[in-house]
């Protein structure tokens, strides 16, 4: 993985709204190593000031998602699940795991908390949904089975439709931690 400790701290500008850290970031490695440096790509693409093409990979994925995050910009909850549920994937298979996961889920507890108490218009059901998004909310733990119900409910508050696997994954989270 030789763009794990670039994704690391890209996903952890992204979660404490940094945007000169990934600029900073890419200028440094450009005088140390020259402009066509491993990982300048993905960076640029983090960086970019205007709209990109589509993410053809799931790292330019990722970066799309460092990018809308990495700012001030108010994103809407479904951003919220989908940057959370990259990030999540990219920690799974890092080397930094254990920091990524506490740094999302702490992030991803924020925008919830948020959410749920001042934006459930932007939900679907909320009379159905906000009640379990604030279950997952009740984890005081900033882990991996925390995320795995957070996005199982937050997925049913925005109308998305997770793909089985990703769901049997997060449901094995929750089951495994015991949260409900």
């Amino acid at each position: 993985m030789p763009n794990d400790a670039i994704f690391a701290y890209a996903i952890t500008a992204a979660c404490r709204h940094s945007s000169s850290a990934l600029v900073d970031l890419a200028v440094k490695l450009g005088a140390e190593f020259g402009e066509n440096f491993p990982a300048a790509q993905l960076l640029d693409r983090a960086n970019a000031a205007v709209r990109m093409p589509s993410a053809s990979s799931f790292d330019e994925a990722l970066m799309d998602s460092v990018r809308w995050f990495r700012g001030t910009e108010h994103a809407q909850p479904e951003a919220y699940l989908l940057a959370g549920i990259r990030f999540f994937q990219q920690a799974g298979r890092s080397h930094f795991k254990r920091y990524l996961i506490a740094i999302v889920a702490f992030w991803q507890r924020e925008a919830w908390t948020r959410i749920v108490v001042s934006e459930t218009f932007r939900l679907s059901r909320p009379l159905r949904t906000v009640p379990e998004v604030k279950a997952a909310l009740s984890n005081s733990e900033d882990d991996e089975h925390f995320l795995g119900a957070l996005f199982l409910a937050a997925a049913e508050a925005v109308g998305v439709t997770l793909p089985g696997d990703l769901r049997a994954e997060f449901e094995n989270l929750v089951a495994a931690g015991g949260v409900s």
